[in-house]
């Protein structure tokens, strides 16, 4: 069996309250939730992750539930944002799609009339409502994709606190 190497996330929180959401306390910072998530761009997809929160102050079991539940609550809100986006996305794909086909058709038969610059405008305009749909699935996504990994990783990752 293969060893995964273990990468650290180093928090240190001089001031509980640098954890905590500035408008809703049951909330992580948005400061932090950044943090946390950049910090994680240095390392690989497939290697473990752990968060070390190092605090000044004492936490006591019930703070220390509620600061990983709103750590996983921040980045489970991320992943659903991100999947929503996939579903409102692959609908713009397939809407391009069939509009190039139907482009690519219609100059087809324009061509037949013999109006040479007509055809031609709907066969530019259909091959490029293709490529937009072939740009995305090649480009766009797969950095959705590799998002989604990495935050993924990251609500599941194991988190530790020091004092």
């Amino acid at each position: 069996m293969k060893n995964k190497n273990i990468n650290v996330i180093d928090i240190i929180v001089n001031d509980k309250e640098d954890l905590y959401n500035n408008f809703n306390c049951h909330k992580l910072s948005s400061e932090l939730g950044n943090y946390i998530y950049n910090q994680s761009l240095g390392y690989p997809i497939n290697e473990e992750l752990k968060i070390n929160i190092k605090t000044t102050e004492t936490l006591n079991d019930k703070e220390k539930n509620a600061i990983v539940d709103m750590i996983r609550e921040y980045f489970g809100l991320s992943i659903r944002e991100t999947l929503i986006y996939y579903k409102y996305n692959n609908f713009k794909k397939i809407v391009l799609f069939i509009l190039g086909i139907i482009l690519i058709y219609i100059s087809h038969f324009v061509g037949t009339i013999n109006d040479f610059l007509i055809s031609e405008v709907f066969l530019i305009i259909g091959w490029v409502a293709i490529w937009e749909v072939f740009e995305n699935i090649l480009l766009v996504e797969s950095k959705k994709k590799f998002k989604l990994k990495r935050l993924k990783k990251l609500v599941k990752c194991k988190i530790y606190f020091e004092v």
